[in-house]
């Protein structure tokens, strides 16, 4: 770089010196930090490994291993009532086919004083492994389980998911694909997972996802359901509230603690209501399902005598004309059934009912949110539900030929399936998006077709 020329004839510049203002020596911010970081995690630090049970009874049956699960629950990551000692065995005493198998992850301590305990639960149903279908393990849902995540202790999710498909890597017996199917798409079970999986550089399809309703706690659930009704709506909420109060003396009940035997006249009240409805109609009610009544009647008496259970309704008369069933998990809650007596639907008893739920969830000082376990889309839980969760199914294999392949396979085909999908909508609408007459009886307002993904 050149020297800048300077002018012998400019006077010479006085540079002051910079103050010093509060001076001191600088210091590393290391420096700043405690030399000992203060223990986040337990004593859990040791190995982990899977153990596989086949069987619910006897000496190496599920059932003895009650008391890790139950620990294992209450010390979840993301709570899962579902999946719990006393809604589980019932259902696979009921309604579970052959081939289960469960998955269990221990975790030892470095400690000699402190025992393994119980990381993760995944209760799989094998299928597949004849010709040329791969062997599958799914996680397993029956008709009145509506959440399948596995219960994973807090802490240890990213070991726990990398234990489990370790052992799905490299066991001979293990599958060639699993299926996670009515995942939790979000919180750290989920992050846990995807870090997992792209660290594995799994091959992973994402069978489905979509959002189902869900409602947090608010500091006033009046105006939380406010917000979440037009004006128009809630008037004539009030106008059916009225009417109805006309038919008789309208009360709300609830089933209280420490009411000895009263929880059975409820569960009979809440079956014979169902019954009567729609769903008994279809043959669709619990007390028609084969080996529903007996799971329904234990998962309610065990939940009522854990302090477990939600159960209320209106009654009219003091006949219940609606009434409906939760299961509380901490810090969370599941809404598990609802039932109402259609000779009253022109009243809307279920809405009434709902925004008594609302209420209750609010004055509840040990749940902060709700999930509604509905469908998609449900046309009265959306309207008066805020929030959302999102609910999504993974299918992953597990590195083996077969399982590449059927992943593989499945992707490609949903891909050209949805791309002559959208050129046929293309040729049918036209470059102006208006449908084309390709015949005189083609009707020019008939609705466009619509792809069906494949499962």
């Amino acid at each position: 770089m050149a020297t800048p020329h300077l002018d012998p004839r400019a006077p010479p510049v006085s540079i002051a010196p910079v103050p010093v203002v509060a001076a001191k020596p600088a210091k590393s911010l290391v420096d700043l930090l405690p030399a000992t970081a203060p223990q986040t995690r337990d004593e859990l630090t040791g190995d982990l490994w899977v153990e596989i049970v086949e069987q619910l009874d006897g000496a190496n049956g599920l059932l003895n291993k009650v008391k890790d699960w139950d620990d294992l629950a209450a010390h979840a990551t993301e709570p899962n009532v579902f999946h719990e000692h006393w809604q589980l065995v019932p259902a696979i005493q009921q309604f579970a086919p052959e081939r289960c198998r469960f998955a269990l992850v221990y975790r030892r301590s470095k400690r000699q004083d402190v025992a393994p305990r119980l990381c993760g639960f995944f209760p799989f149903l094998e299928s597949g492994g004849r010709w040329l279908r791969p062997r599958r393990w799914t996680l397993w849902e029956h008709d009145y389980c509506y959440l399948s995540s596995p219960l994973v202790r807090q802490g240890h999710v990213v070991e726990t998911w990398q234990a489990l498909f370790d052992f799905l890597e490299q066991s001979k017996s293990a599958p060639a694909l699993v299926d996670l199917p009515c995942q939790g798409g979000e919180g750290e079970l989920a992050r846990a997972l995807t870090e997992v999986l792209f660290d594995r550089r799994a091959l992973v399809e994402n069978v489905e996802t979509h959002t189902r309703a869900l409602t947090q706690k608010s500091p006033d659930w009046a105006a939380y359901a406010a917000t979440a009704m037009s004006t128009h709506h809630r008037r004539e909420l009030r106008r059916l509230w009225r009417r109805l109060m006309e038919q008789g003396d309208l009360t709300e009940r609830a089933l209280s603690a420490n009411q000895g035997r009263a929880v059975e006249s409820w569960i009979d009240s809440f079956l014979h209501l169902e019954s009567q409805g729609w769903k008994g109609q279809q043959g669709s009610s619990v007390n028609v399902t084969s080996g529903a009544e007996e799971y329904f009647r234990s998962i309610v008496r065990s939940a009522y005598e854990r302090n477990r259970l939600q159960m209320f309704g209106l009654f009219l008369n003091g006949e219940p004309i609606a009434m409906k069933v939760n299961f509380l998990a901490a810090p969370g809650a599941f809404a598990f059934k609802i039932a109402y007596d259609e000779r009253f639907a022109k009243y809307s008893p279920g809405v009434q009912l709902e925004l008594d739920n609302l209420r209750r969830l609010q004055e509840s000082p040990e749940v902060a949110w709700m999930d509604s376990c509905a469908v998609p889309k449900h046309s009265m839980i959306n309207r008066l539900w805020k929030e959302r969760r999102t609910i999504q199914h993974l299918r992953i294999s597990t590195g083996r030929l077969l399982g590449n392949l059927e992943i593989g396979a499945r992707t490609l085909l949903r891909s050209i399936r949805r791309s002559l999908m959208s050129k046929r909508v293309a040729v049918e609408t036209g470059p102006d998006n208006t449908p084309e007459t390709i015949s005189p009886q083609t009707p020019t307002d008939a609705p466009p077709s619509h792809s069906i993904p494949i499962q």
